[in-house]
């Protein structure tokens, strides 16, 4: 007999819960953007922190330094005062020394006039005039009075000397001048820090160690590499501004003698019309600054800075006083002013020989 028929039943479908199995939850991108930001919001805190930090201990370093270079400038300077009163005092000293000489001299002569030239000078000082040469033998005295006016009778001739010695009022002025022009020693100290942090682009201290070079060694950029140092530093600063730029440029114009014009003026040749040369230029332009340079370095500025029309009547000047910057000025800036000009081809040719030769 045959049963009913089977039906024909579906299976149950399974729960989807295979294909989400393997899916991140629809929240997650969001939680990890979330927490990535987060992360490089922490990052960035950390890095202005650290920042903060490093800017407050180069401060605080450099205040440090500062401080301890003035207390180094007020010893040398305490320093200074003492060897200066010292070689003040040693000088009055020899200057009043042979005034103190021709008058115990002349008072020895006088005395041993006085009594008769019978004593020798000591004992006149202490003794009566007449009991010596009663006591002493007439035979034995002349011989030592003689003996003793003879280098007292040049005694009178001793102010002489001191005649010519008007001279001695100004013997506190040989010291002093011979003090003044006199260079001090290099810095060595000052020398290095100055280049090793224009190496390493410290402009802070740099600028510190020029301010110092000004002070204890104004003759320091006579140094080629002292003087690359100095040029880099017044550029890089000068982009700042500021107090400490004006320091900078105030020292190479006033405080290192000829070799700071001669930084500046390398800074308006090879910068051309930027922030630095510019500044540089300025100071040069200056006829008190000015005229604290050589005459080579300022016919080479005067005849760079002056226009087409007004360059001619250098040339005579630069014939006579250029050097080599100057032959540099002539056939870059003045010659493509005239196509074809024979005063300017003969100065060309006269300086290169003055060059040539000397």
């Amino acid at each position: 007999m045959d049963g009913p028929p089977a039906e024909d039943v579906e299976p149950a479908s399974e729960p989807s819960s295979g294909r989400l199995s393997g899916s991140r939850p629809a929240f997650a991108p969001t939680l990890l953007r979330e927490l990535e930001a987060a992360e490089a919001e922490r990052v960035a805190k950390e890095r202005e922190e650290e920042a903060r930090r490093k800017l407050a201990e180069e401060a605080e370093r450099a205040a440090k330094e500062r401080e301890e270079e003035a207390r180094r400038k007020l010893a040398a300077r305490e320093a200074r005062a003492a060897r200066l009163r010292k070689a003040d005092l040693g000088a009055r000293l020899r200057q009043i020394a042979p005034y103190l000489g021709g008058a115990l001299i002349a008072a020895a002569a006088i005395a041993a006039l006085a009594s008769g030239g019978g004593a020798p000078p000591e004992p006149e000082f202490q003794l009566g005039v007449t009991q010596p040469p009663a006591s002493a033998p007439a035979t034995n005295e002349p011989a030592p009075t003689d003996t003793t006016a003879a280098p007292e009778a040049p005694g009178p001739a001793a102010p002489a000397p001191e005649t010519a010695a008007p001279a001695g009022p100004d013997a506190p002025a040989g010291p002093a001048a011979t003090d003044t022009p006199v260079e001090p020693p290099p810095d060595e100290e000052a020398r290095k820090a100055l280049t090793d942090a224009a190496r390493a682009r410290k402009w802070i201290k740099a600028a510190d160690a020029l301010n110092a070079l000004a002070e204890r060694d104004p003759t320091a950029l006579r140094d080629r590499a002292l003087a690359i140092a100095a040029r880099n530093l017044a550029i890089a600063i000068s982009k700042t501004g500021g107090e400490l730029a004006d320091k900078v440029f105030d020292a190479l114009a006033s405080r290192f003698g000829t070799a700071g014009l001669d930084v500046l003026y390398e800074i308006v040749e090879t910068r051309g019309r930027s922030t630095p040369a510019n500044r540089a230029a300025k100071l040069l332009r200056d006829p008190q600054i000015a005229a604290r340079g050589t005459p080579a370095v300022r016919i080479a500025f005067e005849l760079r800075d002056a226009t087409c029309g007004e360059k001619l009547p250098f040339l005579e000047r630069a014939v006579s006083e250029g050097d080599q910057r100057t032959l540099v000025v002539l056939e870059t800036a003045v010659r493509p002013c005239y196509t074809k000009n024979r005063a300017i081809d003969e100065a060309i040719k006269k300086l290169r020989a003055r060059l040539d030769d000397g």
